[in-house]
Order: C-alpha cells, then sequence, then structure tokens
C-alpha cells in the first residue's frame, strides 16, 4: 500500500510540475514585457524631469522673451515678402531716393534691389538665430547681475525688436524711397545687441559661434566707423581707439573701463551730431526739449529729420537706449565685484558701439 501511495506522489508531483511550468513560464515572460515596457517610459519620465528643470528659468521670463522673439520673426517674413518687381513697380508712382536713382538710370535698379534684399534678409534672419540663442533665465548669471538689471536688459531688448518689427514695415513698402541704411544699418543693430546677450547669458559656451558668424560684418564696420568718426572729430576717434587699446590692458578693471569709454562715447557722439544750440532752433516740442535743453529722443529725431519715417525715429531711440542700458549694467553699482570679460567679449561690446556710432553718421549724412 505505502508503495501505491508513494507511486500516487510521485505522479502528483510530477503532474503539478507540468501544470506550473506553462504558468512560470508566463509570468517570467510577464515580467520580462514589463521591464520592456516600463524601461522606455521610465527614460522618458527621466528626460521629463530633465526638461521641465531647464524650462523652470525660462518659463519666467517667456513673457519678455517670446515677444522679442515674435518680433524679429515677423520682420524677417516682411523682408521675406519683399519683391523687388513691387518695388519698382512702385518706383514708377513714387519719387525715387537719389541712392538708388543711378541704378534706375542704368536699368539696373531690379538687380541692385534684389542683392540689397538678399543683404538685408541675411543679416536679419542672423540676428534672429542669436535672439534665440539667449538663455533668458540665466542673463548676467556670470556677472552677479541684479534682478533690475537683467530685467532692464529684457525690457529694453523688447523694446528694441518690438520698434524693429514697426521699422520693417514701413521699409518693406517704402524701401525705394528710402537712404539704404535705413534698412541695412538696424539688423545689423539687432545682431549686435543679440551677440552681447548671447555672451551674457551663456558666456565663452557661445563665444566662438558668435565671433565666428560676426567677424566679417563686425570688421566692415570698423573700418567704416574709423573713417566717418575721424572725420567728423579727431578727439572721439582718439576716444575709441582708447576703449579699444583698453581691451589689451590687464588691468584688473578695465571692463568697467571700457563700458565707461563706450557711454561716454555714445552720447559725446549724439551730442556732437545734434548740438544743443541746433536742436532748440529746429523744434519747440514738448518731447524734444526739457528744461530747455533737448531729450535724447530730440536729437535723434534732429540726426535724422531729413528721413520722414516715425518708424525710423522710434528704433534709433529704443537701439540708442538698450546700447547705453548695457553699458550702464557692466560700469554700475560699486556692491559687485569686479567683472571678468575675456578679450573677445570685450570686443564685442566695443563692436556693438561702433556699430550704434556708424548708423547715427549714416543716417546723420543722408
Amino acid at each position: 500500500m505505502s508503495d501505491f501511495f508513494d507511486e500516487f506522489l510521485r505522479q502528483q508531483a510530477r503532474w503539478l510540475e507540468l501544470v506550473e511550468s506553462p504558468f512560470e513560464r508566463l509570468a517570467q515572460a510577464q515580467r520580462k514585457l514589463m521591464e520592456q515596457i516600463e524601461a522606455p517610459f521610465e527614460r522618458l519620465a527621466r528626460e521629463q524631469r530633465k526638461l521641465e528643470k531647464l524650462l523652470d528659468p525660462i518659463r519666467l521670463t517667456d513673457a519678455l522673451r517670446i515677444p522679442a522673439l515674435e518680433s524679429v520673426s515677423e520682420a524677417n517674413r516682411l523682408v521675406l515678402g519683399m519683391s523687388a518687381s513691387n518695388l519698382i513697380e512702385r518706383s514708377l508712382r513714387t519719387e525715387v531716393n537719389r541712392e538708388w536713382q543711378s541704378a534706375q538710370s542704368s536699368g539696373d535698379l531690379s538687380s541692385v534691389l534684389a542683392g540689397h534684399i538678399s543683404h538685408v534678409g541675411q543679416l536679419s534672419a542672423s540676428a534672429e538665430i542669436r535672439l534665440f540663442q539667449v538663455d533668458w533665465g540665466r542673463l548676467g548669471g556670470a556677472w552677479n547681475l541684479q534682478s533690475a538689471e537683467r530685467d532692464a536688459l529684457s525690457i529694453t531688448t523688447s523694446e528694441m525688436t518690438r520698434s524693429y518689427r514697426g521699422l520693417l514695415a514701413h521699409v518693406s513698402e517704402r524701401l525705394v524711397e528710402l537712404p539704404r541704411a535705413i534698412s541695412a544699418n538696424p539688423p545689423e543693430e539687432l545682431g549686435r545687441a543679440a551677440d552681447l546677450l548671447v555672451i551674457a547669458s551663456q558666456g565663452d559656451d557661445a563665444l566662438s559661434v558668435v565671433a565666428e558668424v560676426t567677424a566679417t560684418v563686425v570688421s566692415a564696420t570698423r573700418a567704416l566707423v574709423d573713417e566717418s568718426l575721424t572725420a567728423l572729430d579727431v578727439g572721439l576717434m582718439r576716444m575709441l581707439q582708447g576703449a579699444r587699446m583698453a581691451v589689451e590692458s590687464r588691468n584688473p578693471d578695465r571692463v568697467r573701463h571700457v563700458s565707461v569709454s563706450l557711454r561716454e562715447l555714445a552720447t559725446k557722439v549724439l551730442h556732437r551730431l545734434a548740438p544743443d544750440e541746433e536742436v532748440q532752433a529746429w523744434s519747440s516740442k514738448p518731447h524734444h526739449l526739457h528744461a530747455g535743453r533737448p531729450t535724447r529722443r530730440g536729437r535723434l529725431e534732429y540726426i535724422a529729420r531729413e528721413v520722414e519715417a516715425e518708424p525710423l525715429s522710434e528704433f534709433m531711440d529704443a537701439d540708442y537706449k538698450a546700447a547705453v542700458k548695457f553699458f550702464e549694467v557692466l560700469h554700475g553699482g560699486t556692491h559687485r565685484e569686479l567683472i571678468e570679460f575675456t578679450d573677445q567679449q570685450l570686443s564685442m561690446l566695443i563692436a556693438r558701439a561702433e556699430a550704434l556710432i556708424y548708423f547715427l553718421l549714416a543716417i546723420r549724412t543722408q
């Protein structure tokens, strides 16, 4: 009898093994399947957490960052929509600016306009790309800027890009009626402003890209500003040369020295191009004078008085304000430790001032 029960137990064990084995294999397969399913979700969750961490500081400044990009994107769509043939048609119905008249007389106006539109488009697209690279959440972090200073840079940039869109809207319809500088210089102004913002937010990480892209334009502008500024006032040219020489010095306070020099130079150029007595004789409008002295806006509009374009005055004012604010931020406040700049970063700061000065000089000659 015991042999019978022993055999029965062996058979039962074998039967249970046969029955349980598929279920065990199924359970193992289910565990493997769950691992395969959960792994991508876990990786996705990790990536989402990383993305959230990156987005947090950006969300805080979206209200300023997005309008700036949208303004420049809209301006670039206007440039893309410009057509040499449409402008030629307009030239038949309006007075063509003297800078375009020689091309019109020789029959080359279409090709000249096409080349100019392409040049403006390239500069403006480059500026938009640079603005997209700005990390607004880290703006000025390496320089220990205060929140009010960071906000000031963001706000002046938004004002500049908004006025840039307005100017390009005006230019897109009236390019042949306006001097070339009105359409060619503003994209460069915006590009140099964007260069500084990229450096201010990313430091040396983006410097090589910025320097490589802008080197040709900056070099060409330097040659032009040297010639024009020397013709205006040799003393002002010496000031600019002094700022350039300060870049090569090992003075620990050279950043402040350069930024103070550039702000003073911009002010002196503005006053040289629009002296008190000339502005006062030209206009008595309230927004041109304050306590009997010309306002910044009054001086800028005096410089551009030969060009009838309100959007130009708006952009010149916003451009000048944004540039000077950057210089002020870098030399303002004794609460901050000395800011460390590389030679290339300081060169970019000087390039911003050079572009601003040349723009004022180019508008003044119209």
